[in-house]
């Protein structure tokens, strides 16, 4: 089974030295040591998928406009060959191009309630099996919409491991909990 990993990937924070320098001076009398501490506070501190800039300015609208906002449903989850970034739109990202690709339909029902500020999928996910040519893949997006043509949106992206999908591997797989989307 090809396992597509989704993982938080770690964010610079150069304050954490400053912090670090505070606390240490603060509990320095104390003989305690740091290092699990940041430690643990450094692995917390990830970031998720990205919102596009078209979705982060309906949002915006809706929040502070009252301009109404429907999200698609069912959403589609695409896998990419390149970065996508937060210009991109649901056409113009590099998708995967072995045969029997497709991007995989997501419904409400995928997604478990919102929990600390973040939803996962509920259950495993399974693209369809490649049945010629390669891809290799490197990142993904939800898209509001199941093809490249016509306009539509990215509502998150991020990367995964890079992962090459080809003949002699079970379909790409995105296990129960992998998927973690949030605002932050």
């Amino acid at each position: 089974m090809t396992e597509l990993a989704l993982p938080r990937q770690e964010l610079i924070v150069p304050e954490l030295n400053i912090v670090r320098f505070v606390v240490d001076r603060a509990i320095e009398p104390l003989g305690l040591r740091t290092e699990r501490v940041f430690k643990k506070l450094r692995d917390g501190l990830v970031f998720m998928a990205g919102f596009s800039d078209g979705v982060e300015n309906k949002v915006l609208d809706w929040m502070y406009r009252g301009v109404a906002m429907t999200p698609a449903s069912p959403r589609f989850l695409a896998l990419t060959t390149s970065a996508v970034n937060e210009t991109n739109t649901s056409a113009n990202i590099t998708e995967a191009n072995y045969t029997g690709y497709g991007r995989l339909s997501l419904a409400d029902a995928v997604f478990g309630a919102a929990s600390s500020g973040e939803v996962h999928n509920t259950a495993q996910q399974t693209f369809a099996a490649c049945t010629a040519l390669t891809s290799t893949v490197i990142g993904w997006a939800m898209c509001s919409v199941v093809t490249t043509a016509g306009a539509g949106d990215v509502y998150h992206f991020g990367t995964c491991t890079s992962t090459v999908i080809s003949t002699t591997q079970t379909p790409a797989t995105i296990n129960a909990s992998a998927l973690s989307l949030s605002l932050d």
